[in-house]
Parts: structure tokens; sequence; C-alpha cells
């Protein structure tokens, strides 16, 4: 089993609604400004939370400590990979900067039944199609997100610190691509899904919220079989 461990590093990150048109737009843009097409995938993720999380409340990503885990299958022109992942909050309220670690795993269903068999469930789960970049030291992806829409991610490794400056050089690029400051979303994709924002969400979501949160205040059904791998 291969491992990947950012010890020492935290993820900072911005996020950003795109509309159709920008996301058509963007990699040709992204390549004439010397941005590396890296390859597309077709993403589908399970998150975990304990089996006796009965809120959103109680699985928040909000204070130093509080974690997603998350477990990931990706397929590609050239194979398939299955991966875990886990996001740390090194600060509270910053959902911008975390701790990473990411490991590659054998099997999709059986990680599932471990992760269970030891107190988690599945509380909520996402399928995308993702266009990864590579411009300088980011990384740029491209998602179009099944009942939500289309996202630009832009990333960045650095050393545990201070990431005020960091989170606006990151948006500083995101506008010379065309995103406005309205456009951005200030915690991932999955809160967003939750309804914990104020941001306005798509009327698309309701179902979601709504199967998101019976997902959370009880045990995992089957209905989540036709997304193991």
């Amino acid at each position: 089993m291969n491992s990947k461990t950012r010890q020492n590093h935290q993820e900072n990150e911005v996020r950003a609604l795109l509309s159709p048109s920008l996301l058509e737009q963007l990699p040709d843009k992204l390549l004439r400004a010397g941005a590396i097409f890296k390859g597309k995938e077709v993403i589908k993720d399970l998150y975990f939370c304990s089996q006796t999380a009965n809120s959103f409340d109680t699985i928040a990503m909000y204070k130093t400590g509080s974690y997603s885990l998350r477990l990931r299958a990706i397929k590609t022109a050239t194979g398939s990979d299955t991966q875990l992942n886990a996001k740390v909050i090194t600060r509270d309220g910053d959902y911008g900067s975390w701790e990473e670690h990411e490991t590659r795993v054998e099997s999709f269903d059986e990680t599932v039944h471990i992760l269970k068999a030891v107190g988690f469930k599945v509380f909520f789960s996402l399928e995308k199609i993702r266009q990864n970049f590579t411009y300088e030291n980011y990384s740029i992806a491209l998602e179009e997100i099944e009942d939500f829409g289309p996202i630009i991610e832009v990333e960045v490794m650095t050393p545990f610190s201070e990431p005020e400056n960091i989170i606006k050089d990151l948006f500083n690029f995101i506008s010379t691509l065309g995103v406005e400051r309205d456009q951005i979303l200030n915690r991932s994709v999955t809160k967003h899904y939750h309804g914990k924002e104020e941001y306005v969400l798509a009327p698309s979501l309701r179902f979601i919220q709504a199967r998101a949160y019976s997902l959370c205040v009880k045990e995992v059904t089957n209905e989540f079989e036709p997304y193991y791998y």
C-alpha cells in the first residue's frame, strides 16, 4: 500500500462557483497562460463520520482538530485508483488551510467495511468529472459536480504558517481567470451541499441536503452499494 503524507505542510485552497460558459473557456485560458494539462478523472467520493453523529454540528470542520475522512474512487483513461484521505483543521474557523494525509488502498469495498466496523458510517456521497492542471506551484482543478454545477479549485502546499498572504495570492490568481469575488465559496463543496452556508444554493440541492442529513442521523443502508467498485 503506497502512501503520501504531507508532514509539516498544510494545504491552502480557494474554490469558486463557475458559470458553464466560464468553465468552457478556462482550459484554453489556462493553457495560454502556461499551465500544463495533467489529465481528466471521473471521481466518486464517500465521506464518513462517527456512527454516533446525529447532526452536522457534530461533524463540522471548524475547530482545530476537526476533520474530514474521505474514500475516493478514481477512473482515468489509463486505469483506476482508490484513495483514503483525511484533512484536519489546523486553526479555528479556517477552512482554507489544513493538515492532509492520504494513502492508496487496494479495495474500495473492503475499506468501506473496515471503516464501518471500527465505528464510522457514510454521511455523504459525491460524483464529479475533474480536469487537472498545474501552473507554477499551483494545482488547479476544473470540476463538473453532479447536482451542483461547475467549480474551480486552486491549491498550494506550504509549510505550516499564517496563511493570510497565501490565500490572498490565491484570490489574486483566480481573479485573473475571470472569477469574481462573489463566486468564491468560503467553505468546501460538501459544506455547501449541507446547506450550512449563507451562500444561496441552487434549488436542485434541496434533495441532496435532505439525503445527506438523513444519512448523518442513521446507519448507512444498501442504497450506497452502486458506489462500490
